[in-house]
């Protein structure tokens, strides 16, 4: 669905959950940073990302939707909840004075099987339900040996219509969970459309999970996934006079947990080692004897996430005369308690499935290393906005919009190798600031128009940022650090990060051909920070610049879609990693191309058919803030 919105880079890595999601201009090392989904209008958690955690991951798209909303920057960094990036709202089917229903049953080659199955009509007068879902199962289109994807979902959806008015409530139950994909060696041997280095061999283990020694017992079959509920209430009325009421609330609340069998540095050659351990062989776990092929250390990282969220954006809109007026306040409220173990390496031949070698240390290979935490956050937001488009005549549109936010985040940290049970952080901030949006639209005919747009947004610290150091531009307070530099306590009041962009565009709409080209500059501030990695985290400020392109052609039953985003960026500020300044914007592509063909044809009356197809490029990139393009 993303592929089709200019100027977002959805990365075909991860599996069925942890998706990174890139927008042009706002550079992120990875996740979905930028990115806000919502249903029905309402987001489904109050902040884009976390560690391990963006919002697709606790999102499935099944045959309950009824239609999809992609906006990207402008009037989002107002309303709702003041998204900079892209927001891609999905509504839900809902029912009719007509009973429709519809099952299906879809297969893959790598022997997915999923049931998906919906039903909506009539309860009582102007009285509706909608209900709906899937179960699915699969080992996974890179074979672990067991069933890796597996899970369901059932969505429940009431609408009340009135003669001024609609008020809709649903309920979205999900429990699913698919294998966590991740970057493989090359030049091993193995197939790299079908390895997996999880399997039988290596699906369970006992780790140790605090300072005092405790262990528990888990099951890496489980991966990534979303176990929990999204529901919303939404409510549509006409006051009269003019004015219109509008309020979308949702509530969200699970497990939004990853466990993962994570590649620690290179593999080696089986002779290398043998030589360096002074043994002509090894053998695995299983008693496989080798003296040849490879081996890697991999280790086994364990993060549960408990989260919850409530968001409700209130509005009232009024028209006068040639103007369009909403006014409107936004609250919402977002925690997340963690736990997390990763390091917790092992020595694995390098195969597909491949078992623990035996007896032998992963420090032989690369080196180890574990860190561990429990935590907790909790953060909330209030904003009023106010909006105006103004029809100036009939050629000339003015839309303008103003919002103003005020932010809380609370948190506390225990970490280290193993969390100890004592303290090591705590964090109490707020901050306020305003953003902004205003465009121009120029209509030269029917077919043509021009416009131009400026922006400002705002992204108030959430829980990463805090727990790697002071990664946040602090107004006023006070900072307690430890013998080492190390942040122990934050108290004061922050500034968020800023986000300007500008664009100017042409829109032509002809009879058998559309063409929208889009040009922008971006200057940013960008939290930059990655478990695991080797760079310090950082704040860096960005700039930006390119030209988007979405054309279609269509020719009776032919129709071909060509969507492209060309950009440049550097890196223009970075207190902590001054080394980095004037390097290239980092995983963001310098050229996206799509282009999509279709053909549609009728085989009787009532059967129609499609022919389709899609090319996709996708240009250089730079894979951190440090590395050249490849």
């Amino acid at each position: 669905v993303l592929d089709l919105v200019p100027g977002v880079w959805s990365e075909s890595s991860g599996g069925v959950a942890g998706a990174n999601i890139f927008v042009r201009g706002l550079p992120s090392s990875g996740d979905a940073p930028f990115v806000t989904m919502s249903i029905n209008g309402a987001p489904i958690y109050g902040t884009e990302s976390l560690s391990f955690f963006e919002q697709s991951s606790i999102f499935r798209i099944d045959e309950t939707i009824a239609s999809t909303e992609a906006l990207r920057g402008g009037p989002s960094s107002v309303f709702s909840n003041g998204e900079a990036g892209l927001t891609t709202n999905f509504n839900l089917k809902k029912g009719t004075d007509q009973t429709l229903g519809k099952i299906k049953y879809s297969t893959t080659d790598y022997s997915q099987q999923r049931f998906d199955a919906v039903l909506s009509g009539p309860i009582s007068k102007k009285f509706y339900y909608m209900v709906g879902g899937y179960v699915r199962t699969s080992p996974g289109i890179r074979n672990t040996e067991f069933n890796s994807e597996k899970g369901g979902q059932f969505t429940v959806q009431l609408t009340k219509v009135f003669d001024k008015g609609v008020i809709n409530g649903f309920a979205r139950f999900t429990n699913d969970h698919g294998q966590w994909i991740l970057p493989m060696a090359l030049a091993t041997g193995n197939n790299l459309s079908t390895f997996s280095p999880l399997g039988n061999a290596t699906r369970f283990r006992t780790l140790r999970i605090n300072a005092q020694g405790d262990s528990a017992h888990f099951d890496f079959s489980k991966g990534r996934g979303w176990k929990g509920i999204i529901s919303g209430l939404n409510f549509d009325y006409e006051l009269g006079g003019g004015w219109t009421a509008r309020d979308n609330l949702s509530y969200t609340s699970g497990q939004a947990n990853t466990l993962g069998f994570v590649p620690n540095g290179s593999p080696m050659k089986v002779s290398d080692l043998t030589a360096k351990l002074g043994t002509g062989s090894i053998k695995t776990i299983g008693g496989k004897t080798l003296t040849s092929g490879f081996v890697q250390s991999y280790g086994y990282w364990v993060v549960q996430k408990q989260i919850e969220s409530i968001t409700n954006d209130i509005s009232l809109t009024k028209n006068v005369d040639n103007h369009k007026i909403t006014i409107g306040a936004y609250q919402s409220f977002w925690s997340s308690r963690d736990f997390w173990t990763l390091g917790n390496q092992v020595l694995v031949q390098n195969v597909a499935n491949g078992d623990i070698i035996k007896g032998v240390s992963p420090d032989s290979v690369a080196g180890s290393w574990n860190y561990g935490l429990n935590e907790a956050g909790d953060s909330r937001m209030f904003a009023i906005y106010a909006g105006d488009s103004w029809q100036i005549t009939d050629k000339i549109r003015l839309d303008l919009g103003a919002r103003y936010d005020f932010f809380n985040l609370n948190f506390t940290l225990d970490h280290g190798a193993y969390p100890d049970g004592i303290t090591d952080k705590t964090a109490n901030l707020d901050g306020k600031d305003w953003a902004g949006t205003g465009a121009i639209n120029y209509t030269v005919n029917k077919n043509f128009g021009v416009f131009a747009r400026a922006s400002k947004g705002n992204l108030f610290p959430n829980f990463d940022q805090v727990r790697d150091g002071d990664n946040y531009n602090l107004k006023s307070g006070q900072v307690f650090r430890g013998s080492g530099g190390n942040v122990l306590s934050v108290k004061g009041t922050v500034t968020p990060n800023l986000f300007n962009q500008y664009e100017a565009g042409v829109k032509i709409e002809q009879k058998f051909y559309s063409l929208f080209v889009t040009g922008f500059l971006n200057t940013v501030e960008i939290y930059d920070g990655d478990i695991g990695a080797t760079r310090i985290a950082a704040l860096l400020k960005t700039r930006s610049m390119g030209t988007e392109i979405d054309a279609g052609l269509s020719f009776n039953a032919f129709k071909v879609n060509l969507v492209g985003t060309f950009q440049t960026g550097e890196i223009t500020s970075a207190p902590k990693a001054p080394e980095t300044v004037g390097n290239k914007i980092w995983r963001q592509p310098n050229v996206q191309l799509r282009f999509a063909p279709s053909y549609d044809f009728q085989l009787s009356k009532s059967i129609t058919a499609s022919i389709r197809s899609e090319e996709r490029r996708v240009g250089k990139e730079c894979r951190s803030r440090w590395s050249p393009y490849h």
